[in-house]
């Protein structure tokens, strides 16, 4: 690799780690990233401790992410699951948050400002080495290998790929669409403005800065995120308000672990919660079949604050191939007034593992 490579690929993981930090110091330390302990705090103190997990590819123009699949994070759809392997829902969660990152650094042409923006379309499928025997388990070593396609005046386009870091094979592949409108304040604090900003946080992680130095060797041991965790394993983290005999129906109530950084409804919340009730829906009227979740096509079209009651509903089952597989259609609403408003729409493929004893993506 050139040097001018090197330098390149450095000063793009660095600016990174700058956003890691300006975000860590103005946005709330607990999120649904928490559970994934990919919160703006955990990406920072990994960026710190471990450097060498986040890396650029000057000839593909991809970042990779080295990642380690928490306890927490297999059991946050079903706690009492005998089957603790990450769900599609938990990797498209994963993609949500990386292809954000991957696209918050690429700066935008002309003006090289940044955005954060919000998700418009989110699409993810599981590959046979992402089905339960020889899905993921907490502990796992993934690489979340993320590109950025094109970023327009108000929207930005980012593909993903989750690999076994082991083996090397595809677990699942993503693509995401954000919404990001100008903001002149955001794109010149992020863009050329980027070294001041950077100061500024500084100052304002200052006493948590000092507290980290002092108790370095305790977050060496990993003793403080352990007992972080520990107390975030004792919320429960999806439970349904209220759901009627058929478990077609639900209620939800967004709670401060349920929001991103920027104080809304995470996007993963949502898919995670049309998993859930999908998993339920099929286990009380389709019981003798064996499903499993192998495609996710979600649209985002409105957010949802805290305290915010969620109605979660499965609108449409369609049976295909005999049972080999369904199709269902998932609508998240939020009241406004007297009406209610979309909030998140997913068509859900589902795989009869019964009927597919091996079962390999079209990609």
């Amino acid at each position: 690799m050139s040097s001018a490579a090197g330098t390149n690929m450095s000063n793009k993981v660095q600016v990174l780690f700058d956003l890691f930090q300006i975000s860590h110091a103005l946005t709330p330390s607990k999120n649904f990233g928490c559970l994934f302990n990919l919160s703006c705090a955990n990406l920072l103190h990994e960026a710190k401790t471990n450097p060498s997990k986040f890396s650029f590819c000057d000839r593909t123009k991809r970042l990779t992410f080295k990642y380690q699949i928490p306890e927490i994070t297999t059991k946050i759809l079903d706690p009492e699951a005998s089957n603790k392997k990450l769900s599609l829902s938990g990797l498209t969660a994963i993609v949500d948050i990386f292809t954000t990152w991957g696209l918050v650094q690429h700066p935008i042409s002309q003006i090289q400002g940044r955005r954060f923006g919000v998700s418009l379309q989110l699409d993810t499928d599981l590959y046979s080495s992402g089905l339960q025997e020889e899905g993921l388990n907490a502990g796992d070593h993934i690489d979340v290998e993320v590109g950025v396609s094109k970023v327009g005046r108000i929207m930005g386009f980012t593909t993903a790929e989750i690999r076994n870091s082991e083996t090397g094979q595809v677990i699942c592949t993503g693509r995401h669409t954000k919404y990001m409108p100008a903001d002149k304040i955001t794109e010149l604090a992020l863009g050329r403005f980027l070294p001041l900003t950077k100061i500024l946080s500084s100052f304002l992680l200052m006493p948590s800065t000092l507290r980290l130095s002092n108790a370095s060797k305790k977050l060496t041991t990993g003793s403080k995120k352990e007992q972080n965790m520990r107390s975030l394993k004792k919320e429960k983290i999806l439970v349904w308000k209220d759901i009627d005999a058929n478990f077609s129906q639900a209620t939800f109530l967004v709670e401060s672990l349920h929001l991103n950084e920027g104080g809304k409804l995470h996007g993963g919340v949502s898919v995670m919660l049309m998993e859930r009730i999908g998993n339920q829906y099929l286990a009380k009227n389709h019981s003798k079949f064996n499903w499993c979740l192998k495609s996710l096509n979600t649209s985002y079209l409105s957010s949802a604050d805290i305290s915010a009651l969620l109605y979660v509903e499965v609108a449409e089952f369609n049976e295909v191939k005999e049972l080999s597989e369904c199709i269902t259609t998932i609508k998240i609403k939020r009241k406004k007034s007297e009406k209610y408003v979309t909030v998140t729409e997913g068509i859900l493929k589902w795989s009869n593992l019964i009927n597919n004893a091996h079962i390999v993506s079209k990609y």
